[in-house]
This record gives C-alpha cells, sequence and structure tokens, in this order.
C-alpha cells in the first residue's frame, strides 16, 4: 500500500482535508489526482533556470463519492500546490464510466494520466465507477 508521503505528503494530506470538506455531505468515497499530460517524476530537473514549471501540468483531483463523479480542477503551480479550483464535471455515478488504460484513467471519453503512485487509489476509483 501507498504510504501519504509517497502519494505528496503534506500536499496530498492538505488535499484530502480539502476534498473531504468540499464534498463533504455526499461521502468522499475515493479521489487521485489525474493530469492532462503524463508527468515523469524521474526526469525531472531542479536545475537554475529549469524552475517547477517544467512539470506543470493541468492538475484535476478526481474524486467519487456516494452521488457523483467529481472532476475538480486544481490550482497553483503545478505539482507543488494544493488547491482546488472549480468543479469542471460532476457525473452522477450511475450514469459515469470510468476504463483503467495503461496509466490513465478514462472518464465519460476524457483522459487522465494517474499522477505517480496515485495508482491505487485510481484503481479503487475504477471499481467503485464500475460498480465492481
Amino acid at each position: 500500500m501507498t504510504s501519504d508521503m509517497m502519494k505528496g505528503g503534506l500536499r496530498y494530506k492538505r488535499l484530502k482535508k480539502l476534498a473531504a470538506a468540499k464534498l463533504g455531505d455526499e461521502g468522499l468515497k475515493v479521489f487521485f489526482i489525474g493530469t492532462a499530460k503524463e508527468v515523469d517524476l524521474a526526469r525531472a530537473t531542479f536545475r537554475k533556470g529549469s524552475a517547477l514549471m517544467t512539470l506543470a501540468a493541468d492538475e484535476y483531483l478526481i474524486a467519487v463519492t456516494g452521488k457523483a463523479v467529481h472532476i475538480i480542477e486544481m490550482g497553483g503551480l503545478g505539482i507543488v500546490s494544493a488547491k482546488l479550483k472549480e468543479t469542471v464535471a460532476e457525473i452522477p455515478t450511475a450514469e459515469a464510466t470510468a476504463e483503467l488504460v495503461d496509466k490513465t484513467v478514462l472518464i465519460d471519453g476524457r483522459v487522465f494520466h494517474i499522477f505517480p503512485y496515485h495508482d491505487e487509489d485510481a484503481e479503487a476509483f475504477v471499481r467503485i465507477v464500475s460498480g465492481d
């Protein structure tokens, strides 16, 4: 089982609190971070002139509750920010589809790359949405 530290440490813990607060009444079951493009932490460099913007990817907190699948845009600077912006999509769970393909999750035709170390959460998300 992947620890909270591997998933992002303090950032992950803050996102967990923000997600629970935002979706509280619906009963948060699981969430993962998905990105619009693949993020490769192994290839990232932190040399002078190579700001964290090289790791910036459109990030989304993707959650499933007792009522719906929520796709929430994250704000701030790439992989270090723990901010939630607006909800991009809210799909009733009974109408949502989710499929795990390699390191991506397809949600109603939208592709999200699984953020490093969020594989287990993404798998749990797909199982819940698929009714398994």
